[in-house]
Formats: C-alpha cells, sequence, structure tokens
C-alpha cells in the first residue's frame, strides 16, 4: 500500500538518543530503538572518522534489512527496510527536515521524547508521504485490535468487517467521503484498522525488482510460484513483461483465457504485497497519463490527417518544445509513422517536478502539434475525438483528484479548438 518499501523508521538525536519511532510491519520480532539507536551512532562515528565527514547518508546492511541513515543538522533518521530503494532519499529528505523545524522543538529535554500530541501529527504526516492515507474505494479496512478505546467512538467501525471495501462504506453509511477518509486515517494511525488492497481492472503497476532473473527456473521465487501459481507459471514472463507502468490490470488479463484470471491477479496481489511491484506516485502517474493520452492523439490524427502533414507539425513543435528527453522518445519514420519509445522505469529517479514538468510539455507538444496542422477543419475533429477520449478515461479509471492532467489538457485542448 506504500509507494516505498519502509519497515520502520526513527528519528535519532546527534547524543545517540531515540526519539520517535514508526513501524509498519506486523512481525513480532522488532529492534529495539535504544539498541539501534546507539549501533547507529557508532557506525556514523566510524564512518565521519576514517571515511568522510561530507556523507549526508550511510547504507548499512543489517541482516537481511537494509538501513539507510540520512544525516540532518540536529537529528538524524533510520529508515530500515528489506531492500534498497532510491525513492528513500528523495521521500525521507524533507521529512527530516521538517522534523527539525516543526517538532524537534517539541521534543522533551529530560526524557528525550516526542509528546503524544506531536507524535500523533507527525504520524499522520509520515502516513500521507509514504502513501498510507493515497487510499482507493477499492480498499479493504479490517480491523486488527478490537479492543482498542477508539473503536467504541468511531462512526464507522460498525461497517468494517474485513470484507467490504471502502466505497461501499461510503454508500451504507451515507456519511460525507471527507469524514469516513478522516476516521479511516485515525484509525489506521492508532493501528486499530489496517487495510487489505483490492486490485482494480484499471490499476497500473511498476517493477521494484528485476522480476526477470528472480523468476528464473530454480530460484526461491520461482519455487514458490510453482508451488502456488502453477496454473500460470509458465506465463510469468509475460505477465512481467506487462508490469511497465502502461498495461492495466484488464489489458494483462486479455492475454489469458479466462479460467485463467483469478490466477493472475493471486499472482499480481502477492507481488504487490511483497513489495515486488508498485502503484505509481501522483506525478509518475501524472507522466504515464500525458504519454497515453499523446500517444492517442496521434492515433485519432491518422484518421483524419495525412502522416506527411502530421510529421512536419510534430517535428515543428518539437523544434519549437526543445526537450532532449522528449525528442529522444519520439522517432520519425521516413513513411510518416511515428513511434513512441518511452520507458518510465528510466524517469523513476527524477524530482518530482521535473516529472510534473515533463508531464505538462508532453501536453504542450500535443497542443503545439495541432497548432501547426494545416488543415484546421479535420485537426478540430480530431481534437473532438480527444476530449471524448477523455472524458472516458476520467469515468473509466476513476482517477484521482491529485493528478491535474486532465485539467491542464482539457484547459489547452480548448484554447487550441477556439482557435480551429
Amino acid at each position: 500500500m506504500k509507494p516505498v518499501p519502509v519497515e520502520e523508521m526513527l528519528f535519532i538525536s546527534k547524543g545517540g538518543l531515540p526519539l520517535y519511532s514508526l513501524r509498519y510491519t506486523t512481525a513480532e520480532e522488532q529492534i529495539d530503538p535504544a539498541l539501534l539507536s546507539g549501533y547507529l551512532q557508532a557506525i556514523k562515528q566510524f564512518s565521519e572518522t576514517y571515511i568522510s565527514k561530507a556523507q549526508d547518508s550511510l547504507q548499512i546492511n543489517y541482516g537481511e534489512q537494509i538501513i539507510t541513515l540520512l544525516k540532518g543538522e540536529k537529528v538524524d533518521l533510520a529508515i530500515i527496510s528489506n531492500y534498497w530503494d532510491e525513492l528513500l532519499v528523495k521521500i525521507m529528505r524533507p521529512i527530516l527536515k521538517e522534523f527539525e523545524e516543526e517538532y524537534y522543538p517539541h521534543i522533551n529535554p529530560v526524557e528525550n521524547y516526542l509528546p503524544d500530541h506531536y507524535a500523533f501529527e507527525l504520524k499522520k504526516k509520515l502516513i500521507t508521504v509514504l502513501g498510507n492515507t493515497y487510499l482507493k474505494d477499492s480498499y479493504i479496512p479490517l480491523i486488527i485490535n478490537a479492543n482498542h478505546p477508539y473503536v467504541r467512538d468511531s462512526v464507522i467501525v460498525s461497517y468494517i468487517d474485513g470484507l467490504t471495501p471502502i466505497n461501499q462504506i461510503l454508500k451504507q453509511s451515507e456519511l460525507p467521503k471527507h469524514v469516513v477518509y478522516w476516521e479511516l486515517y485515525f484509525l489506521w494511525a492508532n493501528e486499530v484498522i489496517t487495510f487489505n488492497i483490492s486490485i482494480s481492472d484499471y490499476d497500473i503497476f511498476l517493477k521494484t525488482h528485476n522480476l526477470i532473473s528472480r523468476f528464473q527456473p530454480g530460484t526461491d521465487d520461482y519455487q514458490y510460484a510453482e508451488e502456488n501459481f502453477k496454473e500460470i507459471v509458465n506465463s510469468i514472463p509475460v505477465i512481467i513483461s506487462k508490469l511497465d507502468g502502461r498495461h492495466t490490470v484488464k489489458e494483462i488479463l486479455e492475454y489469458f483465457d479466462i479460467k485463467l484470471h483469478e490466477y493472475v491477479i493471486d499472482f499480481l496481489q502477492y507481488l504487490l504485497e511483497s513489495h515486488l511491484i508498485r502503484k505509481p506516485s501522483t506525478y509518475e502517474m501524472e507522466l504515464i497519463l500525458s504519454i497515453d493520452i499523446f500517444e492517442r492523439a496521434l492515433e485519432f490524427a491518422y484518421e483524419d490527417l495525412k502522416p506527411k502533414e502530421i510529421m512536419y507539425a510534430l517535428n515543428e513543435a518539437l523544434n519549437e518544445l526543445k526537450d532532449n528527453i522528449i525528442s529522444s522518445s519520439i522517432k520519425l519514420h521516413p513513411s510518416g509513422r511515428i513511434e513512441v519509445n518511452f520507458d518510465i522505469a528510466n524517469f523513476l529517479t527524477l524530482e518530482d517536478s521535473r516529472l510534473e514538468e515533463l508531464a505538462d510539455k508532453w501536453l504542450q507538444l500535443l497542443v503545439l502539434t495541432f497548432s501547426y496542422t494545416d488543415n484546421k477543419k479535420k485537426a478540430k475533429r480530431t481534437i473532438e475525438k480527444l476530449i471524448e477520449y477523455i472524458n472516458t478515461l476520467v469515468i473509466q479509471k476513476n482517477f484521482s483528484e491529485d493528478i491535474s492532467v486532465i485539467e491542464k489538457l482539457s484547459y489547452y485542448l480548448e484554447t487550441v479548438f477556439a482557435s480551429q
């Protein structure tokens, strides 16, 4: 449910004392915060003495886990995960800075702990940043602590049975969506509930590992698949090839007989819960959606315009846009065919601001291409088809309100439409 593989995190004072910790796993075994703080303090001092004081982060192998230590000015942050993920530093560095500015001043100076009120606010923040409040209506809440006092006071607990998804809870309770969501956030933050993730037809996924090598015959993962997904084990390479951030679950299922659909879904569920795949972040989704719309616009354009006219317009648009990443992703063939070669996996290390910029530029390229077409009447017909397609996307895929691609493109297209 979270886009990064965090199992536990720990804020540590410069003196090596634990200030605040948050666990994401339900495993009985856990690392004692005080012992871990002391251990990391020793590692950090050794590194600064014999390696480099300039390093602002360290990666440490800790048994089967990896600890990423981010060094701040007043506080250090340790993130424990079962594998290394490049998103960790990018996501958590601003959180460490915010902790130092907003929460560290409230640390009890005698006992070195964060008061409950601030601890709860911080927990909500961490949940949000790591994706746990990026709820979808298809998620299924499940009570894990029925004896907690908050169960008695909650207005939605009576609707939580471990089987009913959020969208049905909204209908049954007839409560406003923001009330239900706030209750769910609150109960999760206080470890009253967890969430089962229900995969929907229009979900798309990104790989977090080299799955081809992990599921080679003879590996532990392949043996597990043989035992638990024997009906589709020979088709796993096909499934993996479609986990590219472009294919929806529905499109993946089209490669299989309907009798095998439930096994494919179960396998995807296993990959998701094992953090071997993840759902795209909002900014990644914006980029994916922008490219999808651009490609679909080209398909519509070929129905209404001549190939050479489209190629000329696109070439002029690329010259005006002047973005090397986008230009290198588009191949113009002498025949007039246009090929888009864009692998989202190559862009997962980019900052959110750059992802957002790229998404916006793909939309700008689309609009510029229409503006350079000579046959305005046919271009207008293409735009009408594209607007209809976008409306279908909104209805079918139930995109988050956070995704602004639709809003941006609608504005751009209305502007071009008016000028045609």
